[in-house]
């Protein structure tokens, strides 16, 4: 989970130098790409955001799934040495 901070910084920047180091330089547009691209960096950074946590997501509902099979097994087998 730490990483996604990094994640998010990363893309902003990968974005703002697509934007201020090749395509504003390269038609003369400056600030317009900068602008666009820091922003579609934004995005994808909080596009890698949601889908690490719905990972983590998905294995936090499976670990409490298996806990309470196990539980429930535990649980059932106890009740069976009961009326034995």
């Amino acid at each position: 989970m730490a990483s996604v901070g990094t994640h998010l910084l990363a893309a902003t920047l990968v974005g703002f130098a697509i934007g201020h180091q090749l395509l504003d330089p390269w038609f003369g547009t400056y600030p317009v790409f900068t602008a666009v691209f820091s922003l579609i960096g934004i995005a994808a950074g909080f596009l890698n955001l949601y889908r690490e946590v719905q990972i983590l997501d998905r294995a936090e509902a499976e670990r409490h799934l298996q806990e309470n099979t196990e539980r429930t097994h535990t649980e059932k087998d106890s009740d069976s040495n009961d009326i034995a």
